[in-house]
């Protein structure tokens, strides 16, 4: 017997900004798993597993695609128009940069 999941059952997800913004940077221009999990450790610690739940609820959201066959990922068109908002709430200083999150469902 299956079970309905009622969409309202559906916990909302939230991304720190200060992890989407430099993989949506590095996503720009056609990149492997290890060559964005390198870049971020740049800017932001976090583990591979981490990333991962990042890149899965991007890609989930439209915001990356994923290549299969070259495994890599890269920016859509709503994950550009998401990093230049990022960037316009940035520019505003509404919140201080470490605490501004995403909400994708």
């Amino acid at each position: 017997m299956k079970e309905m999941i009622d969409e309202g059952d559906s916990v909302p997800i939230y991304l720190k900004i200060s992890l989407v913004e430099p993989i949506l940077l590095k996503c720009t221009e056609e990149s492997t798993f290890f060559t964005i999990f390198e870049s971020i450790q740049k800017t932001e610690f976090t583990n591979e597993y981490n990333l991962k739940k990042y890149l899965f609820h991007l890609v989930n959201a439209n915001f990356v695609k994923y290549i299969g066959k070259r495994k890599t990922y890269v920016i859509s068109d709503c994950g550009a128009d998401l990093l230049h908002l990022i960037y316009v709430q940035i520019q505003r200083n509404v919140v201080d940069y470490q605490f501004l999150t995403i909400k994708v469902d």
